[in-house]
């Protein structure tokens, strides 16, 4: 009976370290990834993003997945890079709509929602909230199917 419920533990123990890590570091389908250059008005190529738009860092590298869609080449260093370089915006961003939790992997997407809608006569400020949603935009084509 011992071995038995020690067995059950165990296996419980690791199906929530799986489901941990699938939440922590997302699962990004082959279908999703990186396959082509993402050349606005090449066949294929979904919307008109401008590639130059977080710089020339490398981490923010965009690229198109098989469908056409803009995503980041390496969309776990770009994530990593962008919580690095948007700190501050993103605590202005959830100071100003009482975001409970700073961003993480849980509630990204409502930082995306809120960049958009951001009020502030700092002009600048406007401008790198609105780029949170177009980094969110891009950095969710990586895991979620388009349209």
């Amino acid at each position: 009976m011992k071995k038995k419920t020690y067995l059950i533990v165990i296996i419980i123990i690791i199906l929530l370290i799986i489901g941990v890590g699938y939440v922590v570091y997302p699962i990004y389908p082959k279908d999703l990834k990186w396959t082509q250059e993402y050349v606005i008005g090449n066949p294929g190529i979904k919307g008109t993003v401008d590639v130059e738009t977080f710089g020339d860092n490398p981490a923010y590298a965009i690229g198109a997945n098989k469908y056409g869609y803009p995503v980041f080449k390496d969309p776990r260093k770009a994530y990593k890079q962008f919580k690095k370089d948007y700190a501050d915006t993103l605590k202005f961003i959830r100071n100003q709509f009482n975001i409970p939790l700073p961003m993480c992997k849980f509630n990204y997407d409502i930082y995306g929602v809120y960049g958009f809608q951001v009020v502030t006569d700092d002009e600048s400020l406007r401008y790198k909230s609105s780029e949170v949603s177009h980094f969110i935009h891009i950095y969710e084509n990586s895991f979620i199917a388009g349209p």
